[in-house]
Protein backbone atom coordinates (compact mmCIF):
# COMPACT_ATOMS: atom_id res chain seq x y z
CA UNK A 1 0.00 0.00 0.00
CA UNK A 2 3.25 2.05 0.60
CA UNK A 3 4.96 1.71 -2.38
CA UNK A 4 1.16 1.92 -4.00
CA UNK A 5 0.91 5.60 -2.67
CA UNK A 6 4.47 6.43 -3.39
CA UNK A 7 4.18 5.91 -6.87
CA UNK A 8 1.30 7.88 -7.03
CA UNK A 9 2.77 10.69 -5.29
CA UNK A 10 5.90 10.34 -8.00
CA UNK A 11 3.63 10.35 -10.84
CA UNK A 12 1.71 13.40 -9.55
CA UNK A 13 5.31 14.51 -9.55
CA UNK A 14 6.45 13.85 -12.59
CA UNK A 15 2.78 15.39 -14.02
CA UNK A 16 3.18 18.54 -12.57
CA UNK A 17 6.67 18.57 -13.51
CA UNK A 18 5.30 18.20 -17.21
CA UNK A 19 2.52 20.93 -16.36
CA UNK A 20 5.55 23.65 -15.71
CA UNK A 21 7.55 22.26 -19.02
CA UNK A 22 4.50 22.49 -20.97
CA UNK A 23 3.70 25.80 -19.18
CA UNK A 24 7.25 27.03 -20.51
CA UNK A 25 6.90 25.92 -23.46
CA UNK A 26 3.37 27.93 -24.20
CA UNK A 27 5.46 30.66 -22.76
CA UNK A 28 8.16 30.23 -24.91
CA UNK A 29 6.03 29.61 -27.62
CA UNK A 30 4.41 32.77 -27.43
CA UNK A 31 7.34 35.12 -26.53
CA UNK A 32 9.13 33.17 -29.90
CA UNK A 33 5.55 34.55 -32.06
CA UNK A 34 5.18 37.63 -30.48
CA UNK A 35 8.88 38.14 -31.56
CA UNK A 36 8.77 37.00 -35.00
CA UNK A 37 5.74 39.53 -35.32
CA UNK A 38 7.83 41.82 -33.65
CA UNK A 39 10.46 41.40 -35.91
CA UNK A 40 8.34 41.22 -38.99
CA UNK A 41 7.10 44.59 -38.12
CA UNK A 42 10.12 46.32 -37.56
CA UNK A 43 11.37 44.58 -40.40
CA UNK A 44 8.71 46.06 -42.51
CA UNK A 45 9.33 49.89 -41.84
CA UNK A 46 13.17 49.51 -42.12
CA UNK A 47 14.64 51.57 -44.77
CA UNK A 48 16.34 48.72 -46.44
CA UNK A 49 15.68 45.48 -48.18
CA UNK A 50 15.63 41.95 -45.86
CA UNK A 51 15.42 38.69 -47.14
CA UNK A 52 15.95 35.51 -45.00
CA UNK A 53 16.83 31.73 -45.89
CA UNK A 54 16.70 28.57 -43.99
CA UNK A 55 19.49 25.98 -43.46
CA UNK A 56 18.88 24.77 -47.24
CA UNK A 57 19.85 28.06 -48.71
CA UNK A 58 16.19 28.92 -50.31
CA UNK A 59 14.72 32.20 -48.97
CA UNK A 60 12.07 32.17 -46.56
CA UNK A 61 11.10 35.57 -46.24
CA UNK A 62 11.43 38.88 -47.82
CA UNK A 63 10.72 42.61 -45.99
CA UNK A 64 7.63 44.94 -47.51
CA UNK A 65 9.97 47.05 -49.23
CA UNK A 66 11.73 44.34 -51.17
CA UNK A 67 8.79 43.72 -51.86
CA UNK A 68 7.66 47.51 -53.33
CA UNK A 69 11.13 47.82 -54.73
CA UNK A 70 10.85 44.57 -57.24
CA UNK A 71 7.49 44.44 -57.70
CA UNK A 72 6.95 41.41 -56.96
CA UNK A 73 4.75 39.16 -54.27
CA UNK A 74 6.13 36.78 -51.54
CA UNK A 75 5.18 33.88 -53.17
CA UNK A 76 6.79 35.06 -56.51
CA UNK A 77 10.37 35.29 -54.72
CA UNK A 78 10.91 32.78 -51.92
CA UNK A 79 12.65 30.02 -52.64
CA UNK A 80 14.73 30.63 -55.70
CA UNK A 81 12.35 33.24 -56.82
CA UNK A 82 14.03 36.36 -55.92
CA UNK A 83 17.05 35.04 -58.48
CA UNK A 84 14.74 35.66 -61.48
CA UNK A 85 15.32 39.34 -60.44
CA UNK A 86 19.31 39.58 -60.75
CA UNK A 87 21.16 40.80 -63.80
CA UNK A 88 22.05 37.93 -65.99
CA UNK A 89 25.70 38.68 -66.14
CA UNK A 90 25.76 39.39 -62.24
CA UNK A 91 23.63 36.42 -61.52
CA UNK A 92 26.08 33.16 -61.47
CA UNK A 93 28.27 35.25 -59.75
CA UNK A 94 26.10 36.80 -57.26
CA UNK A 95 25.11 32.63 -56.48
CA UNK A 96 28.33 31.21 -56.40
CA UNK A 97 29.26 33.95 -54.01
CA UNK A 98 26.42 33.33 -51.44
CA UNK A 99 26.51 29.50 -51.58
CA UNK A 100 30.20 29.70 -50.69
CA UNK A 101 29.10 31.93 -47.42
CA UNK A 102 26.84 29.75 -47.17
CA UNK A 103 28.77 26.78 -46.87
CA UNK A 104 31.39 28.31 -44.57
CA UNK A 105 28.94 29.65 -42.64
CA UNK A 106 30.57 33.38 -43.16
CA UNK A 107 29.48 36.87 -43.22
CA UNK A 108 29.53 38.31 -46.95
CA UNK A 109 29.19 41.00 -48.99
CA UNK A 110 28.36 41.33 -52.60
CA UNK A 111 27.54 43.87 -55.25
CA UNK A 112 24.90 43.21 -58.18
CA UNK A 113 22.21 44.38 -60.17
CA UNK A 114 18.46 43.99 -59.04
CA UNK A 115 15.77 44.95 -60.97
CA UNK A 116 12.87 47.19 -59.39
CA UNK A 117 9.40 47.38 -60.28
CA UNK A 118 9.90 49.97 -63.31
CA UNK A 119 11.80 47.36 -64.81
CA UNK A 120 15.26 49.47 -64.57
CA UNK A 121 18.13 47.69 -63.17
CA UNK A 122 19.31 49.31 -59.60
CA UNK A 123 22.84 48.04 -58.00
CA UNK A 124 22.31 46.64 -54.71
CA UNK A 125 24.88 45.90 -51.80
CA UNK A 126 23.36 42.70 -50.40
CA UNK A 127 25.54 41.46 -46.83
CA UNK A 128 24.40 38.66 -45.09
CA UNK A 129 25.08 36.58 -41.53
CA UNK A 130 24.12 33.45 -40.24
CA UNK A 131 21.64 32.45 -38.14
CA UNK A 132 22.12 30.41 -34.81
CA UNK A 133 19.43 29.00 -32.74
CA UNK A 134 20.53 29.03 -28.54
CA UNK A 135 21.72 25.46 -28.68
CA UNK A 136 24.56 26.09 -31.70
CA UNK A 137 22.04 24.84 -34.63
CA UNK A 138 22.37 26.52 -38.11
CA UNK A 139 19.21 28.18 -38.71
CA UNK A 140 19.71 29.59 -42.18
CA UNK A 141 20.75 33.18 -42.89
CA UNK A 142 19.34 37.08 -42.60
CA UNK A 143 20.44 39.72 -45.04
CA UNK A 144 19.76 43.48 -46.02
CA UNK A 145 20.18 45.29 -49.20
CA UNK A 146 20.74 48.81 -49.86
CA UNK A 147 20.49 50.93 -53.33
CA UNK A 148 23.82 52.19 -54.12
CA UNK A 149 23.18 52.72 -57.99
CA UNK A 150 24.48 56.62 -57.63
CA UNK A 151 27.36 55.32 -55.63
CA UNK A 152 28.72 52.88 -58.23
CA UNK A 153 27.67 55.61 -61.25
CA UNK A 154 29.62 57.99 -59.10
CA UNK A 155 32.37 55.59 -58.72
CA UNK A 156 32.45 54.89 -62.12
CA UNK A 157 32.47 58.26 -63.08
CA UNK A 158 35.67 58.83 -61.06
CA UNK A 159 37.12 55.32 -62.82
CA UNK A 160 36.25 57.51 -66.19
CA UNK A 161 38.19 60.58 -64.59
CA UNK A 162 41.06 59.27 -63.72
CA UNK A 163 41.61 57.58 -66.45
CA UNK A 164 41.05 60.58 -68.57
CA UNK A 165 43.41 62.27 -66.54
CA UNK A 166 46.21 59.53 -66.85
CA UNK A 167 45.64 60.00 -70.42
CA UNK A 168 45.77 63.82 -70.38
CA UNK A 169 48.50 63.02 -68.54
CA UNK A 170 50.57 60.84 -70.98
CA UNK A 171 49.31 63.23 -74.12
CA UNK A 172 50.20 66.40 -72.40
CA UNK A 173 53.36 67.51 -70.51
CA UNK A 174 50.87 68.51 -67.28
CA UNK A 175 51.43 67.32 -64.12
CA UNK A 176 47.67 66.39 -63.42
CA UNK A 177 46.17 66.38 -59.90
CA UNK A 178 43.10 64.98 -58.15
CA UNK A 179 42.52 65.86 -54.81
CA UNK A 180 39.71 64.40 -52.95
CA UNK A 181 39.11 66.97 -49.85
CA UNK A 182 36.83 64.75 -47.75
CA UNK A 183 39.45 62.19 -47.41
CA UNK A 184 42.61 64.64 -47.84
CA UNK A 185 43.74 62.42 -50.54
CA UNK A 186 45.96 63.89 -53.22
CA UNK A 187 46.52 61.81 -56.35
CA UNK A 188 49.18 62.90 -58.80
CA UNK A 189 49.97 61.94 -62.54
CA UNK A 190 52.59 60.27 -63.70
CA UNK A 191 54.34 63.56 -65.09
CA UNK A 192 54.94 64.35 -61.71
CA UNK A 193 57.96 62.02 -61.18
CA UNK A 194 59.36 63.14 -64.16
CA UNK A 195 59.05 67.01 -63.64
CA UNK A 196 60.16 67.10 -60.35
CA UNK A 197 62.14 63.68 -59.72
CA UNK A 198 60.20 62.34 -56.85
CA UNK A 199 58.62 58.84 -57.00
CA UNK A 200 54.88 58.71 -55.46
CA UNK A 201 56.06 56.18 -53.26
CA UNK A 202 58.15 58.80 -51.28
CA UNK A 203 55.84 61.20 -50.70
CA UNK A 204 52.79 62.53 -48.42
CA UNK A 205 49.56 61.05 -49.61
CA UNK A 206 47.74 64.42 -48.64
CA UNK A 207 47.74 68.08 -49.52
CA UNK A 208 50.92 67.68 -47.53
CA UNK A 209 52.60 66.75 -50.64
CA UNK A 210 51.86 69.95 -52.28
CA UNK A 211 52.21 72.90 -49.88
CA UNK A 212 55.07 71.29 -47.89
CA UNK A 213 56.79 72.42 -51.44
CA UNK A 214 55.47 75.61 -52.17
CA UNK A 215 58.85 78.13 -52.54
CA UNK A 216 58.75 79.96 -48.61
CA UNK A 217 58.33 83.12 -50.71
CA UNK A 218 54.85 81.57 -52.23
CA UNK A 219 53.52 79.50 -49.47
CA UNK A 220 51.10 81.81 -48.00
CA UNK A 221 49.97 83.90 -51.01
CA UNK A 222 49.32 80.54 -52.91
CA UNK A 223 47.42 78.72 -49.93
CA UNK A 224 45.53 81.71 -48.98
CA UNK A 225 44.26 81.94 -52.69
CA UNK A 226 42.95 78.44 -52.96
CA UNK A 227 41.23 78.34 -49.37
CA UNK A 228 39.58 81.85 -51.03
CA UNK A 229 38.34 80.21 -53.73
CA UNK A 230 37.00 77.35 -51.81
CA UNK A 231 35.82 79.63 -49.18
CA UNK A 232 33.97 81.67 -51.79
CA UNK A 233 32.69 78.28 -53.69
CA UNK A 234 34.59 79.15 -57.23
CA UNK A 235 34.35 76.60 -59.07
CA UNK A 236 37.91 78.13 -60.57
CA UNK A 237 41.17 78.81 -59.32
CA UNK A 238 44.52 79.19 -61.17
CA UNK A 239 48.31 81.13 -59.55
CA UNK A 240 51.58 80.66 -60.50
CA UNK A 241 54.44 80.09 -57.82
CA UNK A 242 57.26 77.96 -57.17
CA UNK A 243 57.91 74.41 -56.81
CA UNK A 244 60.42 72.34 -55.19
CA UNK A 245 62.42 70.34 -56.87
CA UNK A 246 63.60 66.96 -55.28
CA UNK A 247 67.09 68.32 -56.21
CA UNK A 248 66.34 71.12 -53.88
CA UNK A 249 65.97 73.75 -56.78
CA UNK A 250 62.65 74.98 -57.95
CA UNK A 251 60.40 74.94 -60.94
CA UNK A 252 58.37 78.22 -62.19
CA UNK A 253 54.67 76.46 -62.91
CA UNK A 254 51.14 77.49 -63.79
CA UNK A 255 48.57 75.79 -61.74
CA UNK A 256 44.94 75.84 -62.41
CA UNK A 257 42.05 73.95 -60.70
CA UNK A 258 38.67 73.13 -60.89
CA UNK A 259 36.31 72.36 -57.78
CA UNK A 260 33.79 70.22 -57.49
CA UNK A 261 30.79 70.88 -54.79
CA UNK A 262 28.14 67.84 -52.94
CA UNK A 263 24.59 68.37 -52.79
CA UNK A 264 25.42 70.65 -49.65
CA UNK A 265 27.32 73.16 -51.46
CA UNK A 266 30.88 71.72 -50.05
CA UNK A 267 33.81 71.60 -51.71
CA UNK A 268 34.80 67.81 -52.31
CA UNK A 269 37.01 67.55 -55.05
CA UNK A 270 39.28 69.65 -56.74
CA UNK A 271 41.45 68.27 -60.06
CA UNK A 272 43.89 70.44 -61.74
CA UNK A 273 46.90 70.56 -63.98
CA UNK A 274 50.29 71.98 -63.11
CA UNK A 275 52.22 73.21 -66.02
CA UNK A 276 56.36 73.71 -66.49
CA UNK A 277 56.80 77.39 -67.51
CA UNK A 278 60.14 77.80 -66.46
CA UNK A 279 61.57 78.26 -69.55
CA UNK A 280 58.79 81.07 -70.49
CA UNK A 281 59.85 83.16 -67.13
CA UNK A 282 63.22 82.72 -68.31
CA UNK A 283 61.88 84.55 -71.36
CA UNK A 284 59.96 86.90 -69.11
CA UNK A 285 62.65 88.19 -67.25
CA UNK A 286 64.53 88.71 -70.54
CA UNK A 287 62.71 90.60 -72.03
CA UNK A 288 61.89 92.70 -69.32
CA UNK A 289 65.53 93.43 -68.61
CA UNK A 290 65.57 94.40 -72.28
CA UNK A 291 62.36 96.86 -72.31
CA UNK A 292 64.22 98.02 -69.19
CA UNK A 293 67.50 98.57 -71.08
CA UNK A 294 65.21 100.06 -73.79
CA UNK A 295 63.71 102.01 -71.47
CA UNK A 296 66.90 103.56 -70.13
CA UNK A 297 68.30 104.60 -73.30
CA UNK A 298 64.97 105.53 -74.80
CA UNK A 299 64.77 108.29 -72.05
CA UNK A 300 68.39 109.44 -72.25
CA UNK A 301 68.25 109.65 -76.44
CA UNK A 302 68.96 112.95 -78.17
CA UNK A 303 66.27 111.86 -80.30
CA UNK A 304 62.72 111.42 -79.80
CA UNK A 305 61.46 107.52 -80.16
CA UNK A 306 58.31 106.21 -80.89
CA UNK A 307 56.77 102.35 -81.36
CA UNK A 308 53.89 101.31 -82.62
CA UNK A 309 51.88 98.21 -83.36
CA UNK A 310 51.61 96.43 -86.13
CA UNK A 311 48.51 98.14 -87.56
CA UNK A 312 50.59 101.38 -86.68
CA UNK A 313 48.77 103.06 -83.62
CA UNK A 314 51.43 104.50 -81.25
CA UNK A 315 52.17 102.73 -78.03
CA UNK A 316 55.29 104.52 -77.21
CA UNK A 317 56.65 107.67 -76.95
CA UNK A 318 59.67 108.75 -75.19
CA UNK A 319 60.73 112.11 -73.25
CA UNK A 320 62.17 113.90 -76.19
CA UNK A 321 59.68 113.06 -78.88
CA UNK A 322 56.89 114.71 -76.30
CA UNK A 323 59.70 117.90 -75.74
CA UNK A 324 59.71 118.10 -79.56
CA UNK A 325 55.96 118.01 -80.24
CA UNK A 326 54.55 119.38 -77.47
CA UNK A 327 52.46 116.32 -77.28
CA UNK A 328 52.07 114.40 -73.93
CA UNK A 329 52.04 110.35 -74.23
CA UNK A 330 48.72 110.48 -73.45
CA UNK A 331 47.92 112.74 -76.58
CA UNK A 332 50.30 111.08 -78.99
CA UNK A 333 49.08 107.28 -78.35
CA UNK A 334 47.00 105.49 -80.86
CA UNK A 335 46.66 107.88 -84.41
CA UNK A 336 46.58 111.08 -81.94
CA UNK A 337 50.27 111.82 -83.06
CA UNK A 338 48.61 112.86 -86.56
CA UNK A 339 47.13 115.81 -84.92
CA UNK A 340 49.82 117.29 -83.95
CA UNK A 341 50.65 117.58 -87.75
CA UNK A 342 51.29 120.76 -89.02
CA UNK A 343 47.67 121.38 -91.01
CA UNK A 344 49.32 122.07 -94.11
CA UNK A 345 51.50 118.47 -94.00
CA UNK A 346 48.57 116.08 -91.73
CA UNK A 347 47.41 114.65 -94.16
CA UNK A 348 49.64 113.65 -96.95
CA UNK A 349 52.22 112.63 -93.69
CA UNK A 350 49.49 110.39 -92.32
CA UNK A 351 48.42 108.95 -95.79
CA UNK A 352 51.85 108.18 -96.01
CA UNK A 353 52.41 106.80 -92.96
CA UNK A 354 49.50 104.56 -93.36
CA UNK A 355 50.49 103.21 -97.02
CA UNK A 356 53.78 102.58 -95.68
CA UNK A 357 52.51 100.29 -92.88
CA UNK A 358 50.92 97.96 -95.45
CA UNK A 359 54.01 97.38 -97.15
CA UNK A 360 56.51 97.54 -94.16
CA UNK A 361 59.33 99.25 -95.67
CA UNK A 362 61.72 102.04 -94.27
CA UNK A 363 60.01 104.87 -94.01
CA UNK A 364 61.55 108.65 -93.97
CA UNK A 365 59.87 111.99 -94.08
CA UNK A 366 60.40 115.62 -93.73
CA UNK A 367 57.49 117.35 -92.11
CA UNK A 368 56.30 119.99 -89.50
CA UNK A 369 54.43 119.72 -86.17
CA UNK A 370 52.58 122.32 -84.93
CA UNK A 371 53.25 122.85 -81.21
CA UNK A 372 50.58 123.72 -78.86
CA UNK A 373 51.97 127.28 -78.08
CA UNK A 374 51.53 127.83 -82.03
CA UNK A 375 55.47 127.37 -83.13
CA UNK A 376 56.66 125.09 -85.54
CA UNK A 377 58.87 122.02 -85.10
CA UNK A 378 60.41 120.47 -88.97
CA UNK A 379 61.47 116.72 -87.76
CA UNK A 380 62.86 114.03 -89.93
CA UNK A 381 60.62 111.03 -89.29
CA UNK A 382 62.47 107.36 -89.84
CA UNK A 383 61.30 104.10 -88.81
CA UNK A 384 61.29 100.29 -89.50
CA UNK A 385 59.28 97.16 -88.92
CA UNK A 386 59.87 94.63 -86.14
CA UNK A 387 59.43 91.33 -86.78
CA UNK A 388 59.18 87.77 -84.79
CA UNK A 389 60.58 84.59 -85.64
CA UNK A 390 58.26 84.11 -88.29
CA UNK A 391 59.50 87.33 -90.32
CA UNK A 392 55.73 88.55 -89.51
CA UNK A 393 55.58 91.86 -88.31
CA UNK A 394 54.45 92.75 -84.90
CA UNK A 395 54.57 96.60 -84.81
CA UNK A 396 57.54 99.05 -85.79
CA UNK A 397 59.84 101.45 -83.82
CA UNK A 398 61.48 104.79 -85.47
CA UNK A 399 62.88 108.17 -84.18
CA UNK A 400 62.59 111.91 -85.06
CA UNK A 401 64.94 114.43 -85.19
CA UNK A 402 64.19 118.08 -84.59
CA UNK A 403 65.54 119.72 -87.91
CA UNK A 404 64.15 122.86 -87.47
CA UNK A 405 67.33 125.01 -87.67
CA UNK A 406 68.37 123.20 -90.82
CA UNK A 407 65.39 124.10 -92.64
CA UNK A 408 65.51 127.87 -91.32
CA UNK A 409 68.92 127.84 -92.96
CA UNK A 410 68.49 126.19 -96.38
CA UNK A 411 65.17 128.74 -96.24
CA UNK A 412 67.93 131.31 -95.43
CA UNK A 413 70.35 129.82 -97.85
CA UNK A 414 67.60 129.31 -101.04
CA UNK A 415 66.84 133.13 -100.04
CA UNK A 416 70.42 134.51 -100.66
CA UNK A 417 70.52 132.25 -103.67
CA UNK A 418 67.50 133.90 -105.11
CA UNK A 419 69.16 137.36 -104.45
CA UNK A 420 72.59 136.50 -105.95
CA UNK A 421 70.96 135.10 -108.91
CA UNK A 422 68.83 138.65 -109.59
CA UNK A 423 72.11 140.29 -108.61
CA UNK A 424 73.77 138.44 -111.63
CA UNK A 425 71.12 138.75 -113.94
CA UNK A 426 70.99 142.28 -113.41
CA UNK A 427 74.87 142.92 -113.22
CA UNK A 428 74.70 140.72 -116.86
CA UNK A 429 71.76 142.64 -118.48
CA UNK A 430 74.18 146.23 -117.70
CA UNK A 431 77.28 144.38 -118.96
CA UNK A 432 75.27 143.92 -122.45
CA UNK A 433 74.12 147.38 -121.81
CA UNK A 434 77.55 148.81 -122.17
CA UNK A 435 78.68 146.54 -125.06
CA UNK A 436 75.40 147.31 -127.15
CA UNK A 437 76.18 151.55 -126.35
CA UNK A 438 80.18 150.91 -127.37
CA UNK A 439 78.62 149.58 -130.25
CA UNK A 440 76.73 152.68 -131.30
CA UNK A 441 79.77 154.95 -130.66
CA UNK A 442 81.52 152.86 -133.29
CA UNK A 443 79.02 152.91 -135.53
CA UNK A 444 78.47 156.73 -135.04
CA UNK A 445 82.40 157.57 -135.28
CA UNK A 446 82.41 155.54 -138.93
CA UNK A 447 79.70 158.09 -140.15
CA UNK A 448 81.67 160.83 -139.20
CA UNK A 449 84.70 159.54 -140.42
CA UNK A 450 86.02 160.13 -137.23
CA UNK A 451 88.39 156.97 -135.30
CA UNK A 452 87.89 155.68 -132.50
CA UNK A 453 87.90 157.32 -128.94
CA UNK A 454 90.56 155.61 -127.52
CA UNK A 455 89.29 157.14 -123.88
CA UNK A 456 86.15 155.86 -123.42
CA UNK A 457 86.32 156.05 -119.56
CA UNK A 458 83.44 157.92 -119.11
CA UNK A 459 81.72 154.79 -120.22
CA UNK A 460 82.83 153.03 -117.26
CA UNK A 461 82.14 156.03 -115.27
CA UNK A 462 78.40 156.29 -116.49
CA UNK A 463 78.39 152.46 -116.23
CA UNK A 464 79.38 152.86 -112.16
CA UNK A 465 76.68 155.05 -112.07
CA UNK A 466 74.28 152.92 -113.48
Amino acid sequence: MLDEQMSKEELIKELSILRRALSEYKRTEQSRLEGDVYFRVMADHAPVLIWMSGPDKLCTYFNKRWLEFTGRVLEEEIGNGWAEGVHPDDLNRCLEFYTKAFDARQDFQMEYRLRNAKNEYRWVLDQGMPMFAADGTFTGYIGSCVDVTDHMLAMEELHFAEERLRLVSKATNDVVWDWNLAANILYWGTNFEILFGYSLSEIEPGIESWHYRLHPEDHDRVIAGIHEALVQRRNNWSDQYRFKRKDGSYVDVFDRGYVIFGEDEKPVRMVGAMLDVTERKKSEYALQESEMRFRVLSENSPVGIFQTDNEGRCLYVNLKYTEITGMSFQDAKGEGWSRGLHTDDRKYVFDAWQEWVKGGKEFSLEYRFMKPDGKIVWVLGVAFALRNDKNEIIGFIGDIVDITERKLSECEMKKNIEELKLLLAITVDRENTMIDLKKEVNALAQELKLAPPHDLSFLSENRAAL
